[in-house]
């Protein structure tokens, strides 16, 4: 499999605002839950310094109302136990939930097949456009934009119950049901790759340490307006 593929897909994948602390989520955010976050940066806050206590306990009650704050509540406890930065009573009770293996089980969000349908059709474009990979199985694996796409939606910690050859099917369907359609993803996979430029990506034989992500990332325009 082609692996500078997967990695530049895993990271306009990043670029494309799906991605909470290294997982990809495609389910929007509630207005209340991005309020929140988006407050504390204006007061001087970060999830990447210790909090005040009331702050800390605010977060973990909305992680267990919003799969977004979970992953960003999960990775401030683990920094702040990486730093041996003392935590606040209910920040402390999260970490010894995760450091008992618990995993948290989100029903599946009536939007989330829109959204992964959206991007994996943007994905796929992007591929066939720059590298002239194709969507038809006859071509092997090597030559699969569905598959890449796979791969990468796999390594970022998305699974659900379609396969490679599904993603080809979803791609099928959505690019020809306008020609707005087939306008639209094409004018989403130049904006990824302008992106993809501007960030100065460059494809590495062996993989760095996760950098650390923001406390949110830009969500796309369409993510923004739901919730």
């Amino acid at each position: 499999m082609n692996e500078k593929l997967i990695q530049e897909t895993v990271q306009l994948i990043r670029l494309s605002g799906h991605v909470i602390e290294g997982q990809l989520m495609f389910e929007p955010w509630s207005d209340r839950a991005m309020h929140f976050i988006d407050g504390l940066a204006p007061q001087g806050y970060s999830l990447h310094i210790k909090l005040p206590e009331p702050l800390e306990q605010e977060l973990i009650d909305w992680a267990h109302k919003d799969r977004h704050i979970w992953a960003l509540a999960r990775g401030y406890v683990l920094r702040m136990a990486a730093d041996r930065v003392s935590v606040g009573a209910a920040a402390h009770e999260f970490s010894l939930l995760l450091m008992g293996g618990f995993e948290k089980k989100w029903p599946r969000g009536k939007k989330e097949s829109f959204y992964r349908d959206d991007l994996l059709c943007i994905l796929i474009q992007y591929l066939i456009t720059a590298h002239n990979m194709k969507t038809r199985a006859v071509f092997g694996k090597e030559q699969s934009a569905p598959v890449i796409v796979f791969e990468a939606f796999q390594r970022l910690g998305f699974k659900d119950r379609l396969s490679a050859k599904d993603y080809a099917k979803r791609w099928d369907i959505n690019r020809k049901r306008s020609s707005y359609a087939t306008d639209y993803f094409k004018r989403k996979a130049r904006n990824l790759a302008e992106l993809l430029q501007a960030s100065g990506w460059a494809f590495q034989e062996t993989l760095p340490a996760p950098a650390v992500q923001p406390d949110r990332p830009a969500l796309a325009d369409e993510a923004r307006s739901s919730g």
